[in-house]
């Protein structure tokens, strides 16, 4: 009888057991599933949620994507200064896209102890060029101070930069905070004295612009700290044939953008794993980000490029002394009879970056990855059409 009154007793001993089983199965089932979701995934953040920096994300995201070996997440930030807090605090951010000047900001105002050595670059990408427009009465950038001039909406990429490049010139104006749109119109009534904004070369916007506006673009001088962090960069006629008159070109400064990321020595190992996956594949299979369909900015980037003021990361330093070293030789060697032919081709390929009047300054580093960028070049050239 005994026995008897026991069995209901094992039978829900064993459904307990079994349940408890198949919810630990089901347990590592889901553990299984975010390790794999979350092994190759990279946070991309941009410092803005429009324009070229998000095109550029898209594009690696599409380009690099390894089948769950690599997958980049692009993330849409709130302005340079946030989307670096972002890159050093926020939960699956791991690289960032943010003009150069950040630094400099971010450094004058103390907001992160010790930035420079948190922060480190990847490779430069595209330069935005800093365009200063203002009524045609005026003399120079210097007679901005007390005026009213549009700097963009607070915390984006142009305010910033206009700020920093008008305080370190010692200019102080009062800011006006509209879109680009509502700001010339503004400036065409007469109802602020300038826009100072960011932007490519030649803006569509603008090129409507005749003399009869009365606009004109204003030189800025690129000397002292200024130099320290930005480019210089020149409009002309071709340009904005209705604004510069063909004997006067206006001498301005290009903010270099970065892909940057959180360094230091308390860096999560997972984080670090993941950026070399990323850098290898950037570096290792650029060739994916100048096919067809790409933004055309692919093009005209170098990632050996130097970035004023910045450090390079170094696993992006080490890449480019194992893996450019060998494509340097073909250069030295040049003289070489079999070497002309190819030598040729990556000048022409050079004309077609606007560098060959610069291959002079070019570093030994900067040359190699030219060169590998070039060979990628000659592969797609040699492909039939599709």
């Amino acid at each position: 009888m005994a026995g008897v009154r026991l069995q209901p007793v094992r039978t829900a001993l064993a459904a307990l057991i079994l349940a408890a089983a198949v919810q630990h199965a089901q347990a590592q089932s889901a553990e299984e599933w975010r390790d794999t979701v979350n092994r190759g995934t990279i946070g991309l953040i941009t410092s803005s949620a429009s324009g070229r920096e998000a095109r550029l994300a898209a594009d690696l995201a599409s380009a690099l994507d390894t089948d769950g070996r690599l997958r980049i997440v692009p993330m849409l930030g709130r302005g340079p200064v946030q989307t670096v807090t972002d890159l050093l605090y926020l939960r699956g951010a791991d690289i960032a896209i943010v003009p150069a000047d950040v630094l400099a900001v971010l450094r004058g105002q103390r907001l992160h102890a010790n930035i420079e050595k948190r922060l480190t670059y990847l490779a430069p990408l595209y330069s935005d060029v800093l365009y200063v427009l203002a009524r045609g009465e005026t003399g120079g950038i210097s007679q901005l101070a007390g005026q009213t001039v549009n700097l963009g909406p607070p915390g984006s990429a142009a305010a910033v930069t206009a700020s920093h490049v008008l305080g370190t010139l010692g200019i102080t104006v009062e800011p006006a905070s509209d879109e680009l749109p509502a700001a010339l119109a503004k400036l065409r009534r007469g109802e602020i004295a300038a826009v100072v904004f960011l932007g490519s070369i030649p803006l569509f916007a603008l090129q409507a612009l005749g003399p009869d506006a009365d606009l004109r673009f204003l030189n800025v001088p690129l000397s002292g700290e200024l130099e320290q962090v930005y480019l210089p960069a020149i409009l002309t006629a071709d340009d904005y044939p209705g604004l510069i008159p063909a004997s006067l070109p206006v001498s301005t400064l290009a903010v270099p953008h970065l892909l940057v990321v959180a360094s230091g020595d308390r860096q999560p190992a997972e984080r670090t794993r993941r950026v070399k996956a990323f850098v290898e594949a950037l570096f290792g299979a650029f060739g994916r980000l100048l096919e067809p369909g790409r933004d055309p900015a692919w093009g005209e980037i170098n990632l050996a490029a130097v970035a004023p003021g910045w450090t390079r990361t170094a696993v992006a330093e080490e890449w480019l002394r194992t893996n450019v070293g060998p494509a340097v030789t073909p250069l030295a060697d040049a003289k070489d009879q079999e070497l002309r032919p190819a030598l040729d081709e990556f000048l022409q390929f050079l004309e077609t970056k606007n560098l060959q009047g610069s291959v002079a300054t070019l570093s030994e580093e900067e040359r190699g990855v030219l060169f590998l960028q070039f060979q990628q070049w000659r592969e797609r050239r040699t492909q039939p059409p599709r």
